[in-house]
């Protein structure tokens, strides 16, 4: 029997319309594995639960709630998608064994607290509102009898038919969370296994819930910790040649941090190879050159190169510095052999042919440094501060919510850009960029990371590219960026 359970739940199978077919790759939930170390280091057994990507995923919390008989199944929901499910699970805990304590976190739930209290029925007892790994170590303490629950910090609960919010945790120390437990988590080997070198962001993006969620504030782990998650890790997949990545909202904020790591990673004897993000506006300069032979790819969360929109969007002060930047990016990361991928997102308030031209033309005249696009449009998402100014996105461009029936039952929405470029011209528009700007010659490249590991004569490596492709023979074209070579 074991006490407590963290459950990674199932994906609703569509996308944010409620419209198609969501194929959603699997991915290790690294916040609940956090959490699960951080209880597994305290001396507390605990037990995480993945049906992502199950076929049958109440069927196996069924099967594991009659094995286990927990008292605690605390479910991490981390997407709008995810966010259904976790309703789901919860009722169908409580329909069980009304006695499970029920609790969720996750950086969706955190800002629908009313709601997610009203939409499970009462399913749900607790909500986090912070980071979990000493809220859910406090939780265990209240089952225990060793604390009340209004000791417990960082929660949500409801007591009389009001709702109670206790004050947050101090955040943990690296230190006590370090190095990461994998082989807690059920089949780990299945994935690219995640280094977490920082937790949050400094920048104040106004389409992202970042600043609301950590205040615009970042912590750094100490180098010879991260290097050290490596070493444990590399000795507990068997292998010395480790594809991995770097998880976090922006590697090299603090570059002095990020080269330190990058020369130990060097200097440690393993060969590595390593996925990340950033901004083209960061430090990287003082680290680029370190790079070669050993970053995959480089994600960049460029979003726009239209300076009207940029400063709109609250990405930058100075956005003709940030393009400037931009460009140089992409070419001294491609020269030193890193796949440069760039997001974009088409479609923020008052969005105009303008404005998508000048996006264009950066990428037209950047084509042969950059390998990938992906586009996004404009959603909001809990959280999200940019809500504040939609009134005057209203008056000024016609810029919309748009609602429907699916996304009340999430909260998430899609949003018109303005009265005559749509939530759905904005899906439109992106997909023509990235068929224009992206090559079948690189579409292995970017998505060899998403089909998880497998296993090489020297440890793990990528699936071969002859046998990724064979993966794509009965698959639609229609479905992917990358048109050519499909036809």
């Amino acid at each position: 029997m074991t006490e407590m359970v963290l459950v990674n739940p199932h994906i609703f199978p569509y996308d944010f319309r409620g419209q198609g077919e969501w194929n959603s790759n699997r991915a290790l939930n690294y916040g609940l594995l956090s959490i699960a170390t951080y209880l597994y280091k305290k001396g507390i057994q605990v037990d995480i639960l993945d049906l992502q990507g199950e076929r049958e995923p109440l069927a196996k919390l069924e099967n594991y709630l009659q094995k286990e008989n927990p008292r605690f199944v605390g479910i991490g929901c981390v997407s709008a998608l995810s966010y259904l499910p976790t309703l789901e699970i919860a009722k169908y805990v409580k329909d069980m064994d009304p006695g499970i304590c029920v609790g969720v976190g996750g950086q969706h739930t955190r800002f629908i607290i009313e709601e997610v209290f009203k939409e499970s029925d009462n399913s749900i007892d607790i909500v986090a509102t912070g980071e979990g790994e000493e809220t859910v170590r406090q939780i265990y303490s209240w089952l225990k009898g060793d604390i009340n629950l209004s000791d417990v910090g960082g929660i949500a609960v409801k007591r009389d038919n009001r709702t109670v919010i206790t004050p947050s945790n101090k955040p943990v120390d690296y230190s006590e969370i370090s190095p990461i437990e994998y082989s807690l988590y059920p089949d780990y080997k299945d994935f690219f296994p995640l280094i977490e070198d920082s937790r949050g962001c400094p920048y104040r993006c106004n389409f992202c819930s970042n600043e609301n969620v950590f205040g615009a504030r970042i912590r750094f782990k100490d180098p010879d910790i991260v290097v050290k998650e490596i070493h444990k890790i590399a000795e507990l997949y068997g292998t010395k040649s480790l594809p991995l990545i770097f998880y976090n909202s922006i590697f090299g904020v603090n570059p002095k941090i990020a080269k330190e790591i990058i020369t130990k990673i060097r200097k440690s004897g393993l060969d590595i190879r390593f996925l990340t993000s950033t901004r083209v506006d960061s430090g990287w300069k003082m680290y680029v050159d370190d790079l070669e032979g050993l970053c995959d790819q480089m994600h960049f969360g460029l979003e726009s190169a239209s300076p009207e929109i940029l400063l709109r969007m609250d990405k930058t002060r100075d956005p003709e510095r940030y393009i400037s930047s931009a460009k140089d990016a992409v070419r001294e990361f491609h020269k030193r052999g890193v796949h440069v991928a760039l997001n974009i997102l088409t479609g923020f308030c008052g969005e105009n042919e303008k404005t998508l031209k000048e996006t264009e033309n950066f990428l037209e005249e950047n084509k042969d440094y950059i390998d990938s696009i992906r586009s996004h449009p404009l959603m909001l998402f809990p959280g999200s501060p940019f809500l504040q100014r939609m009134k005057e996105f209203e008056e000024n461009f016609g810029s919309r919510i748009s609602r429907n029936k699916y996304s009340d039952r999430i909260h998430a929405y899609p949003v018109d850009a303005t009265s005559n470029f749509t939530f759905e011209d904005a899906i439109d528009y992106g997909k023509e960029l990235m068929q224009r700007f992206n090559s079948f010659e690189k579409f292995y490249g970017y998505y060899k990371w998403l089909v998880g590991p497998v296993q090489i004569s020297n440890g793990i490596g990528f699936l071969k590219e002859q046998e990724f492709m064979k993966l794509l023979k009965d698959i639609d074209p229609s479905k992917f960026d990358f048109g050519k070579g499909f036809k």
